[in-house]
């Protein structure tokens, strides 16, 4: 939830649990019915904090993140490669606050940065609103868009060591960085 002008946010839970319990700092904002297939909406008034929605004995929560401090990087596939030229791996870079939440609201353009074994094949920020080329043109920078971006790095022929590192543009949040390996593939003898 992000403090804007308009303090009252519509919050959409989807689950698979029979019915859902809305809270936001400790205060129940009641409970709904869910349909299968269907979600829980809830009408809710900005109050900074934690909001956490419970149903069928599973929880999840987000918390209203501070001003954005430091960049955190994220393997979401896999950290190792084979060395075949063609095998990839999906980053996402995350905009945080001091205390590690992801900072919505914040749009600054990354720079990633690869060397070693591999190639930055693609960027991309999940913004269906923005036409800009999505990094397979030469470009190395991406803005973000709800607080993530992301990237695809490709193995070379050559097996060793990827290293990925992000900034800001600005210079103005701490960089992250991730290690990677791209290994000679082991082929099926017969």
């Amino acid at each position: 939830m992000t403090n804007g002008k308009n303090k009252t946010k519509v919050v959409s839970v989807y689950t698979n649990a029979k019915d859902v319990e809305l809270t936001l700092n400790g205060k129940s904002l009641g409970k709904q019915p869910v349909s299968k297939y269907d979600k829980a909406t809830f009408v809710v008034e900005f109050e900074a904090g934690t909001l956490k929605a419970v149903g069928g004995g599973v929880s999840d929560e987000v918390v209203t993140a501070g001003a954005a401090a430091a960049l955190a990087l994220v393997v979401e596939t896999k950290e190792t490669l084979d060395a075949d030229g063609a095998d990839v791996s999906l980053l996402t870079a995350f905009v945080n606050d001091k205390d590690g939440n992801v900072v919505l609201g914040d749009a600054p353009t990354l720079k990633f940065e690869v060397s070693g074994a591999c190639s930055l094949l693609g960027l991309g920020n999940g913004d269906p609103t923005d036409h800009s080329v999505e990094g397979t043109l030469g470009t190395k920078e991406r803005r973000t868009y709800g607080g993530l971006a992301r990237a695809i790095i490709q193995s070379t022929h050559v097996a060793g060591e990827i290293t990925v590192t992000v900034k800001d543009t600005k210079g103005a949040l701490k960089p992250a960085t991730v290690t990677l390996k791209s290994v000679k593939p082991v082929r099926n003898q017969i």
